[in-house]
């Protein structure tokens, strides 16, 4: 459960499109014939990366029991591996904690939270608004803070947002969306802002920042119109406040003005780094852009994963702030390991590239 500096994204990358009002990402989720990373997380002092696979060994074959694989984040190696006794039909899992500690599970009840080295339920917790049966909620419509203490849900019958707090299960915020359908979402690392986008009148779309504290909108822009699936990618937003991105533009907070960016069509959004000088955004064609804000210049950075690989299928920032994790999903057959690229977090520079042989699931 995992983040939005990161946004935590972001995350069971199989679940199925959200039914009736919402067609969703579409384009941003993996096909269900993808195999490998799923949802990824450092652990707490980022010496080893947790990440849930469906994969079986190394024999490129889809599971439909999901694995939690400790390695370590130098070399690869596995450390250990804990399985998940649940049904990705019947139950989703949403992403690990900031700490690494714990996975959410989304499932008729509400948000299970379980234990990442014993899988044992924890508590469950209600969230206000889910459809039935649950697996058509769609996991990426779910975005936690970067402290993995606040979670997002969007319940689209009522067209509202909860954010719910993830130790206790208290309703934080309840925010009524303003009318049209909605586009994408997000949340601030520190959980205080929450960003979404709705389709609006006259070719503009309507991007609104909702102070939870304040319990009030205090921002409206009225933004360039943009094509991409609706809910395929999470809103970012700068640590400093100046900047959202939404997919395919970078939106100034403070004047509204727009600069219009490749849409990545992978599963993670845009990541801003720690010193708000550069937007880091995955994209297709196996490269990431590198944006500069202060020239307003991009370059393009190979990322040397195999073409029939999904360059961001799951991603974290190591705790320190200094490492950033690409997972990779790749096509049910065409590869025998599973793929994580580390990279430097403050200037998108590859560092190396894991391929950890996961042992045998069940």
């Amino acid at each position: 459960m995992k983040n939005t500096h990161s946004n935590a994204l972001i995350r069971w990358l199989v679940s199925l499109l959200l039914a009736g009002s919402l067609g969703h990402t579409a384009t941003a989720a993996m096909p269900v014939n993808y195999i490998g990373v799923q949802q990824l997380a450092f652990n707490q002092d980022g010496s080893q990366i947790l990440y849930l696979s469906n994969r079986i060994a190394n024999q490129g074959e889809r599971s439909n029991t999901p694995v939690i694989h400790f390695i370590n984040a130098s070399n690869g190696n596995s450390v250990s591996r804990t399985i998940l006794a649940i049904s990705p039909q019947q139950q989703l899992p949403m992403g690990f904690t900031a700490d690494g500690f714990k996975q959410s599970v989304l499932e008729a009840r509400g948000l299970s939270i379980l234990h990442n080295k014993t899988g044992a339920t924890l508590r469950t917790l209600a969230v206000p608004g889910l459809p039935n049966p649950i697996t058509r909620y769609r996991p990426a419509q779910a975005i936690t803070n970067a402290s993995g203490t606040q979670q997002l849900f969007y319940a689209a019958q009522q067209q509202r947002l909860s954010v719910i707090h993830t130790g206790n299960g208290k309703l934080l915020a309840t925010i009524g969306l303003p009318s049209g359908q909605l586009l994408s979402l997000g949340m601030s690392g520190n959980g205080r802002t929450v960003a979404y986008l709705v389709r609006s009148a006259g070719g503009k779309h309507q991007l609104q920042l909702y102070d939870i504290y304040q319990q009030q909108v205090i921002n409206t822009l009225e933004v360039a119109a943009q094509a991409f699936a609706p809910l395929g990618q999470p809103i970012s937003l700068s640590a400093n406040g100046n900047y959202a991105y939404t997919p395919g533009q970078l939106v100034n907070l403070a004047d509204g003005q727009t600069t219009a960016l490749p849409i990545g069509q992978t599963a993670a959004s845009a990541f801003f780094t720690a010193d708000n000088r550069y937007l880091l955004l995955p994209q297709t064609h196996n490269q990431l852009l590198r944006f500069d804000l202060q020239s307003q210049q991009p370059q393009f950075i190979p990322l040397n994963i195999p073409a029939h690989c999904q360059p961001a299928s799951a991603y974290d920032v190591s705790p320190n702030g200094a490492l950033l994790a690409l997972g990779s999903g790749c096509r049910k057959g065409a590869e025998a390991t599973d793929i994580i690229t580390v990279l430097n977090a403050r200037n998108g520079q590859v560092l190396r590239q894991l391929r950890p042989i996961p042992a045998a699931n069940p």
